[in-house]
């Protein structure tokens, strides 16, 4: 037998079958011996929760504002408005000084810059987009505003028809009236400190009208692109130009009064219709689907029961364990245009069932990168979407399964969710281990005998 011959005999003996294999027995000492395997036979438990709330609440200068609204008959129908309100100068909003004591009010805009490849949906058919004045005021202090919330709203500020374009700029008209009430506030508490002007301002809120089939993400921390609340005014009507103040919805360090609000529909679907908050849902119920959704919060668990305590009073190494997941063919006869699936990220769960964090954190426990040594945005392990294969690929997470053989840390299971969990509607579905479409975990590993 040729070399090559050889080889090719070893790989196939290797792989042929989805039974644990060993090799090199008769080659070794019988005190001892070490025993090479490969195994893809690992029972994988999922099951599917819809979480009460996601913190929606744009805190960073990453966060999206997602306006629009989705109708997928596997996720249902979704909608999705932002609610917010504006920062005042550190030194308050003035339209006056010494040399200008009196203020004619000319106009209000607000500005929207979109992101790029931010949105998917028919994007050929104009939309009306709608500002609103809300009557109950949003909190600059308060930085855990979800996904369930929603204020009443009160007047119509003002709207626009436009073609949704990423990497442009909406602007909306605001009524002039609401120019002059802001104005008309000059040189009062109202505008001098951000606890006075929420107070009299409340918020608004962004929404689109009617239900097209269509997600935008607008950025509330650009402020080079013109993302704000701008205000004309001139001080006398001999002024040959108006003059200008800006709001922004956010500070210099990224931090604002501003959400995304999204509400769901799930009574026209498959298996979502009998999802119910906080109760998962075996995906042996869901015809072996599992789902995840950003923003309205979905996620699958998986667990390993078969992995737990596994090593026993053996010596085992784990070379290497990947975990595969494949979408289902379901994704892709629903997909909107320009949309793609997600890629996938994972927590570890604590024992109520809800995510893990760091200790004296809220920063969720993700796993890592196999070779990060400290957690930080970067050393997050992500399993990418492959867009010309249609398919996920595989992560490693040899350390996570050496744990768990080794009794280490408990079997509470692992969150799947889309990357982008607080600041998209993102979503996709993906086989059990028992799918066609099958989610396997695949482990080399070696049992060393003394």
């Amino acid at each position: 037998m040729t070399t090559s011959g050889l080889l090719l005999a070893v790989i196939l003996i290797l792989f042929a079958c989805d039974d644990p294999i060993k090799l090199g027995l008769d080659l070794q000492r019988e005190d001892q011996r070490i025993s090479a395997f490969f195994t893809d036979t690992f029972t994988i438990e999922s099951s599917v929760k819809l979480f009460d709330t996601i913190n929606t609440t744009i805190n960073d200068a990453s966060g999206r504002a997602i306006v629009g609204s989705l109708n997928d008959k596997n996720f249902g129908k979704i909608t999705s408005s932002v609610f917010g309100s504006f920062l005042v100068p550190t030194n308050g909003l003035s339209f006056t000084d010494a040399q200008n004591p009196t203020v004619l009010a000319d106009s209000a805009t607000i500005a929207l810059y979109l992101f790029i490849s931010s949105s998917y949906g028919d994007t050929s058919k104009a939309v009306t987009i709608n500002v609103h004045q809300i009557t109950e005021a949003l909190s600059s202090k308060k930085f855990n505003y979800h996904s369930r919330d929603k204020f009443p709203i009160a007047r119509l500020l003002g709207s626009t028809q436009t073609k949704v374009k990423a990497g442009t700029t909406i602007e909306i008209k605001l009524a002039q009236s609401f120019a002059k009430e802001i104005i008309g506030k000059n040189d009062t508490d109202a505008l001098k400190t951000q606890e006075g002007f929420e107070q009299f301002f409340k918020g608004l809120r962004i929404s689109m009208e009617g239900s097209a089939n269509l997600i935008f993400a607008f950025d509330p921390n650009d402020r080079n692109n013109s993302t704000r609340m701008t205000i004309t005014f001139k001080n006398n009507t001999s002024d040959a130009s108006a003059k200008v103040r800006n709001l922004f919805f956010s500070g210099l360090n990224g931090v604002g009064i501003i959400f995304s609000s999204m509400q769901y529909d799930f009574s026209q679907t498959p298996h979502l219709k009998n999802l119910r908050v906080n109760a998962p849902v075996p995906t042996s119920l869901l015809d072996n689907q599992c789902y995840v959704m950003g923003g309205i919060g979905i996620a699958t668990l998986i667990k390993f029961p078969s992995l737990y305590g596994f090593s026993k009073d053996k010596n085992i190494i784990v070379n290497r364990a990947e975990l595969v997941i494949e979408p289902s063919q379901q994704n892709f006869q629903n997909l909107l245009t320009n949309q793609t699936l997600p890629n996938l990220r994972f927590i570890v769960a604590n024992k109520a069932g809800l995510f893990d964090t760091y200790p004296n954190t809220t920063i969720p426990r993700f796993l890592l990168f196999e070779t990060a040594s400290s957690f930080s945005s970067q050393s997050i392990l992500t399993m990418p979407y492959i867009s010309n294969g249609r398919s996920y690929q595989p992560v490693i997470i040899t350390s996570y399964v050496q744990a768990l053989m080794n009794k280490t840390i408990e079997d509470t299971g692992l969150f799947i969710i889309p990357e982008r969990l607080l600041s998209s509607i993102d979503y996709a579905s993906f086989g059990d281990s028992k799918a066609p479409n099958k989610m396997k975990l695949l482990v080399y590993y070696t049992v060393i005998t003394r």
